[in-house]
């Protein structure tokens, strides 16, 4: 039976409204997090009263190729102040299934769902890499690229370059160097 653990953490992000940032996770936090997951992320955002949904998703590209739909979803009613939490628990091997888990969350409550992905052929020779957007809080206008989940079999492993966080779509073909990658998206709406 799969465990969902969510942390749940607001902060206020003061003097930068409708943004969203890289949580400041204490070593504690970390250490929680990462008891059942090989990854895990957490973000904040901080938005004016206009704003009433977030989407937050995941997609999954194979050599670069893009499957048909999100391999996890959720939509939920935001608050001006939130948090964003997505992790993979450490893979069930002998099923050949990932479990994402994604969750929005604020202080007076949170949505979150679980999914179950299909992991590819010889998924567990696969080294894997991870990171999430750099620099300051981004802007909540469009869609956001947060993080990326790499793996590749090759012996040589990179992750995504902040350029691909930036312009997604001039850089796309990034993805084609790794066998598996999840890209974590997000979309405050007003």
């Amino acid at each position: 039976m799969p465990l969902i653990l969510l942390l749940c953490g607001c902060s206020e992000i003061k003097g930068n409204t409708n943004t969203i940032s890289v949580s400041d996770v204490t070593d504690r936090e970390q250490a929680i997090l990462h008891m059942n997951t090989n990854h895990a992320f957490m973000f904040d955002y901080n938005v004016s009263d206009e704003y009433k949904k977030a989407t937050v998703w995941v997609e999954k590209y194979e050599a670069g190729k893009l499957a048909d739909h999100p391999v996890s979803s959720i939509t939920t009613s935001v608050k001006t102040d939130g948090t964003i939490l997505f992790s993979i628990q450490k893979p069930i091997q002998e099923f050949n299934k990932t479990i994402l888990n994604l969750s929005v969350g604020n202080k007076d409550g949170s949505g979150s769902g679980l999914n179950v992905d299909e992991q590819p052929d010889e998924f567990n020779k696969m080294g894997a890499l991870s990171s999430t957007f750099t620099g300051d809080a981004k802007s909540v206008e469009d869609e956001i690229i947060l993080a990326t989940i790499c793996y590749s079999k090759g012996n040589e492993i990179g992750t995504i370059t902040s350029e691909f966080y930036d312009e997604p779509e001039a850089h796309l073909d990034e993805l084609a160097d790794y066998d598996l990658v999840y890209v974590l998206k997000s979309h405050i709406k007003k």
